[in-house]
């Protein structure tokens, strides 16, 4: 499932400037993409299961493409917030704009 731009809200400077450091953290070799390897390092400081992250991952990169860009990223960076509070991560949380309960995610503005 592609997670389209639109269904992305706003997210604060100060959101974007740690999703950014967090990037380049994610990111060792700078290429702006980070693979399956380097998500697992960097997503298993989360402390979620192995099977929530392999969620997270499937939903994130939409484009099937092994790896996740820097909007892709901030998606699950906010699919992990949203597991950590304890919410299932299914692929019906892409389905109301962005927005579950009383999170709404957003990256488009994070880049």
């Amino acid at each position: 499932m592609e997670i389209a731009p639109a269904t992305i809200a706003l997210c604060s400077k100060e959101q974007q400037k740690m999703y950014h450091e967090w990037f380049e953290i994610a990111d060792p070799d700078g290429d702006g993409r980070i693979t399956g390897n380097d998500a697992t390092k960097f997503f298993a400081l989360s402390k979620l299961s192995r099977q929530e992250l392999k969620q997270i991952w499937a939903l994130a990169d939409s484009k099937r493409q092994g790896f996740l860009d820097f909007s892709e990223f901030v998606i699950a960076m906010q699919l992990v917030s949203l597991a950590q509070a304890g919410h299932e991560i299914t692929s019906d949380i892409l389905k109301n704009g962005g927005k579950y309960k009383d999170h709404s995610f957003s990256s488009d503005k994070c880049t």
